[in-house]
């Protein structure tokens, strides 16, 4: 009895071990939108719209110009239907560029939509009951918009197009397939003169990809010469700044749609290893045991 029971546990030990693992994957690819952004933190001088429009023109005249959009958040926003005598409190996001860049895989707006807005799943059901929501009018502070869409991945979350009087503290900075890091920090950055703090989210990516054993480090973060010992050293010490804003700083909507994915996806895959070591150590004791007895 003592040895079935001792069977039962294991095979529930392995049973656990894989919908971890498989939690921790199921998580981790919700973060695939966030290996090809990087974020630019204005934090000592917001940017005005007319130097964000400059920056759209500049870009437009590269060869390869970088897509991105320059956005703020406003929160305790108060969003109202006025037909029905309802509000909501949420946090408003105003945007500049492509709204697609901020909350993958919900609808988007169209940039030059000033009227338009997308809310989220649960703000239009507090406002309207329901989500089918699209051609609903509501007020946002003191602006009437039309719903458009919805947003999946956030809640308390209202995000439009912005207009002319608003300034932006965030940019986010879509990279091509084939573009790095520090072409974002030397070329873009540089090229405008943005002096923000800068924030690599596919960090978020790997970590949660390496706390399953699953390793895709990116290109930026691999050594030429595997002999360069100094080389994890001074990579560590560059992205240190971005890990610190991403663990520390206030979360903001589109970094906590990844914050949310990110901590599970962390936290399944280590209790996933942490079963299969707990189980091959025991493997590894029983078989010790075995073998003292039998030749003995």
């Amino acid at each position: 009895m003592k040895k079935f029971a001792g069977y039962v546990l294991r095979l529930t030990g392995v049973l656990l071990m894989v919908c971890f693992y498989f939690a921790s994957a199921q998580h981790a690819d919700k973060l695939k939108g966030c290996e090809r952004t990087a974020q630019i933190l204005m934090e000592r001088t917001s940017l005005t719209y007319a130097q964000v429009k400059e920056i759209k023109a500049g870009e437009e005249e590269q060869d390869v110009p970088k897509s991105f959009a320059a956005w703020n958040q406003k929160n305790e926003m108060t969003v109202q239907n006025k037909d029905l005598y309802r509000q909501h409190t949420v946090s408003a996001v105003g945007v500049f560029g492509r709204s697609d860049l901020l909350i993958p895989g919900s609808s988007w707006l169209d940039e030059s939509d000033r009227e338009g807005c997308l809310i989220d799943e649960k703000t239009a059901r507090e406002l309207f009951g329901s989500t089918d929501v699209a051609g609903q009018v509501i007020s946002v502070g003191e602006k009437e918009k039309t719903i458009r869409g919805i947003l999946y991945g956030v809640s308390d979350t209202v995000l439009y197009e912005a207009d002319e009087t608003e300034t932006f503290t965030n940019l986010t900075v879509y990279m091509e397939a084939g573009a790095t890091v520090d072409q974002i920090r030397q070329d873009f950055m540089m090229r405008h003169g943005l002096e923000g703090r800068f924030v690599r989210m596919d960090i978020l990516k790997t970590a949660a990809d390496l706390a399953r054993l699953t390793f895709s480090i990116p290109p930026d973060l691999i050594p030429t010469k595997w002999s360069d010992f100094g080389f994890w050293s001074e990579a560590f010490e560059k992205e240190k700044e971005s890990v610190l804003l991403l663990m520390l700083t206030e979360k903001q909507k589109p970094m906590e749609l990844y914050m949310k994915e990110f901590y599970p996806a962390v936290a399944y895959g280590l209790l996933a290893i942490w079963l299969a070591v707990r189980g091959v150590s025991k493997d590894i004791k029983y078989l010790t045991c075995f073998l003292q007895a039998k030749f003995r």
